[in-house]
């Protein structure tokens, strides 16, 4: 799936009722998004190659080209999809390299 402004993936992440902050790294560009249903607040906020914000029962959307290189965030209270896929990082830790 390729947007308009040429990001052709898409990471949707979903809230499962408490209030989590996260921030991810992509090798290239990143955008907010409305794709599969995602909001876009004020909360959140894309700065260069880097994205985060806040969800709580929502979801929020970013499209991407590259890589997601760095993670931050409590991923046990989100669920993460990648293309509409759901998606669990490769560890625990709070920042990850994720390659799909």
């Amino acid at each position: 799936m390729r947007g308009a402004d040429g990001l052709h993936r898409t990471l949707t992440i979903e809230g499962t009722g408490s209030t989590t902050n996260y921030e991810f790294i992509v090798e290239k560009d990143v955008a907010k998004s409305t794709v599969f249903g995602g909001l876009i607040s004020g909360e959140d906020t894309v700065s260069g190659n880097t994205a985060s914000g806040r969800v709580t029962s929502g979801r929020d959307s970013y499209t991407f080209s590259g890589e997601i290189t760095q993670w931050a965030g409590d991923y046990d209270a989100l669920n993460l999809h990648l293309n509409g896929e759901s998606l669990r990082l490769n560890n625990q830790s709070s920042m990850v390299k994720y390659h799909p």
